[in-house]
């Protein structure tokens, strides 16, 4: 029975216990003994709470949750379990021995939902990396390869690949911008400003009485240049002090 249950997901074994096909009990000792059988290669779970599943399981204390009687393995970060052990995958408080006093939220939660924690899982420390391979307790074992280690790599390596081969499939571009030709069309062509002071434009003169003297003063060529047509001072170099 224990090698049907493995292949059932957490809705079906609900399901199970709810029609009285099989008990909290049975189930939680099936999960039990598959991490006996499997564990010692994988090092997946690192803190078991056999004891506590068991007695749980064949107690009233069991809430009728949605999932009531389906056993329950808890990540050993940020969810906290009163009772348990948390580390965080951290040496530092597996040395102290930390023990949590109080369900967070999140725990509270799966309580709530009938769940029976038969164990808490590895993780790396404090979740920082994306493979599991802390100092506290050693890396986990890939189920499918145990020469891998586990975690969210394995999804993101086909990914990489695929978008590597998609850049290896399209043509180079370049980073650097490319002068335009001389074919291009006058569109393109970048517009430069003429240097000759003959072609510019001579500043307008404006008559005494103007309604704005300060332009009028601005509209006089500078008097250190006699060659300065300039009609701004403030972008005039040789302006006068």
């Amino acid at each position: 029975m224990s090698d049907e249950l493995a292949f059932l997901d957490a809705t079906a074994q609900a399901d199970l216990v709810r029609r009285g096909k099989a008990s909290a009990t049975e189930l939680v000792d099936a999960a039990i003994s598959r991490i006996e059988r499997v564990n010692g290669e994988l090092n997946a779970v690192i803190m078991p709470l056999f004891d506590k599943a068991r007695a749980l399981a064949a107690s009233r204390e069991l809430p009728d949750g949605p999932f009531r009687g389906v056993p329950f393995l808890v990540k050993d970060i940020f969810c906290h379990t009163a009772g348990d052990p948390y580390h965080g995958g951290m040496k530092l408080l597996r040395r102290l021995g930390w023990t949590e006093k109080a369900d967070t939220h999140l725990g509270q939660k799966f309580r709530a939902a009938g769940l029976v924690f038969v164990g808490r899982t590895n993780v790396p420390e404090l979740g920082s990396l994306p493979t599991t391979e802390p100092d506290a307790y050693g890396p986990t074992r890939n189920p499918w390869d145990t020469a891998r280690s586990s975690g969210s790599l394995l999804r993101w390596i086909p990914r990489r690949s695929r978008r590597l081969r998609r850049l290896r499939s399209s043509p180079p571009r370049s980073r650097s911008r490319s002068p335009p030709s001389r074919r291009d069309p006058p569109s393109r062509r970048p517009v430069r400003a003429s240097r000759d002071r003959s072609t510019r434009a001579q500043p307008a003169t404006r008559a005494r009485g103007s309604e704005n003297p300060r332009a009028a003063r601005t509209s006089r060529p500078c008097r250190r240049s006699s060659s300065c047509t300039r009609s701004s001072r403030r972008r005039c170099r040789t302006t006068r002090r």
